[in-house]
């Protein structure tokens, strides 16, 4: 019994940082793409299209609304899903944002411009992202290694819904388990867990850190200036306090399990 609950905690964190890296791992890669790159590259766009037919605070602002919009988030999913796909099994697939651009532009711009202006400032905004996505896939191709695409391949399955689902299944199993063979006792096992998660997690971003320049070079073409963790942040604040609220739970409990054993020995 012993060495089945030790597999059965080993397996509980494995399955665990498994699933906040595959998701915290997505986010910082969309995050960064899009501060970096995209937002930078749409708004710098559209600010050449109609940097003469507005004054300098409207400009101001239909930046901050397109850098800050939500679906720079979604044209930049599609973006990485492009080019991890296109590198990875050597597909041609088309970049295609038309409809994220329109709702893009129609929502930062409805105010502004003609409907003819908006419609040419969509088409050339569509054409140059679409030839970033290019330039940068071709940039990729040329500098990979096979130990780089391995990579690659690593993020591109572990966000797959598939494998996410598949993982948190195994996950949500092996808590069941672990609560039926401990009961009482589990707290502290899951106290334990969250400690190394969070160990990890803080390595892991003090790695980054460190790495961020080669991860720059090898992993994103030289085209990003700086990593955005606020996800991993976010993600070890929010681990942090669950390892202190497993840590009083914990507590509290073997502060009534040793007032019930006085009680006993007393009436003994």
């Amino acid at each position: 019994m012993k060495y089945i609950k030790i597999t059965l905690k080993i397996f509980l964190f494995l399955f665990l940082i498994t699933l906040i890296m595959s998701f915290i791992g997505e986010r910082i890669v969309v995050d960064t793409f899009s501060q970096e790159i995209l937002s930078k590259k749409i708004s710098g766009y559209v600010l050449d299209e109609i940097i003469y037919d507005v004054d300098i605070n409207e400009i101001k602002k239909i930046d901050y609304d397109i850098v800050n919009n939500k679906l720079m988030k979604e044209i930049t999913s599609k973006f990485i899903y492009t080019i991890t796909e296109n590198i990875i099994y050597n597909k041609n697939i088309n970049f295609d944002i038309k409809n994220e651009v329109d709702n893009l532009i129609s929502q930062t711009m409805f105010n502004y411009f003609s409907n003819e202006k908006i419609q040419e400032i969509k088409t050339y905004v569509i054409e140059k992202i679409v030839g970033v996505q290019e330039n940068l896939q071709d940039s990729l191709l040329s500098s990979f290694s096979d130990k780089y695409l391995i990579v690659l391949q690593l993020f591109n399955y572990g966000t797959n819904f598939y494998f996410r689902l598949v993982i948190f299944i195994l996950f949500f199993i092996n808590i069941v388990i672990l609560c039926f063979i401990e009961k009482i006792k589990v707290i502290n096992s899951f106290k334990i867990i969250n400690l190394l998660v969070l160990i990890f997690m803080l390595f892991g971003f003090i790695g980054i850190k460190l790495l961020s320049n080669l991860i720059d070079q090898k992993l994103a073409g030289g085209w990003l200036q700086d990593i955005n963790m606020k996800s991993l942040i976010i993600g070890i604040i929010v681990v942090a306090i669950i390892c202190v609220l497993f840590f009083l739970l914990d507590r509290v409990i073997k502060l009534k399990c040793n007032k019930q054993d006085g009680k006993i020995t007393i009436n003994n």
